[in-house]
């Protein structure tokens, strides 16, 4: 911190306005100082040579005090902004760790509606059932918005319902799928760019498989990925 107060003094006077104003104090403290060493230079034959010594030393004492003064300031100022940033910083941290544990839950819970199950089970679901599942998700999107996009794949990669009606994309190899076909985990993170949303440069995309029940060696029925 020494470091960066000694490099950037200037800049950081100008950007902590009361600091600023206690040094300008300080300096016309100072300045007062001069101006009675310079009278008393002056007058110099009405004034012991001892005095005049003594009141250079005390401006010259009184400079050094005025930069340590400013210099404390300055790390004390320094010090609560760390702080604050710091603690803001956590806030923002914690924040984001909470949303994103809450989406681990969401696409747990949605793999498992009993609605998405017997959907993937039909081998050719006609219109009205994609309409009702693709509402269900929308409904759900309605209490969570951080979703761009909810996709249901069966176990071949075909997409069956999905939310964004701009994604034109009907099928995908992208290997989340048979990644997360192939895990044993509650679900699979994936950060990339995805042809699933081909528009976005990056994806955030939790996925988790569908299966038949809750029972460990339940069949697989397809997979379920939230985007956003």
């Amino acid at each position: 911190m020494d470091t960066l107060i000694n490099t950037h003094s200037i800049k950081l006077l100008a950007a902590m306005a009361e600091v600023k104003s206690f040094e300008n104090r300080l300096a016309q403290l100072n300045q007062w100082w001069g101006k009675i060493t310079l009278i008393g230079k002056i007058n110099s034959h009405n004034v012991a040579s001892t005095i005049l010594d003594d009141m250079h030393r005390t401006q010259s004492k009184f400079g050094e005090l005025q930069k340590k003064l400013t210099g404390s300031l300055l790390r004390e100022n320094l010090q609560k902004l760390a702080l604050d940033n710091a603690s803001r910083a956590q806030v923002a941290i914690d924040l984001l760790i909470r949303n994103l544990y809450e989406r681990t839950a969401d696409v747990g819970f949605l793999a498992t509606d009993d609605d998405i199950r017997v959907f993937l089970q039909q081998s050719q679901p006609d219109v009205r059932q994609v309409d009702f599942i693709e509402s269900r998700l929308k409904e759900y999107v309605k209490k969570y918005s951080v979703y761009d996009e909810i996709i249901i794949f069966d176990t071949c990669g075909k997409i069956r319902a999905h939310l964004d009606p701009s994604n034109q994309i009907t099928a995908s190899t992208d290997p989340l799928i048979q990644e997360t076909l192939a895990s044993d985990q509650a679900y699979v993170e994936t950060f990339r760019y995805s042809e699933l949303q081909a528009n976005r440069r990056h994806s955030l995309i939790y996925s988790c498989k569908i299966t038949e029940t809750d029972q460990k060696n339940s069949q697989t029925l397809g997979v379920l990925c939230l985007c956003f």
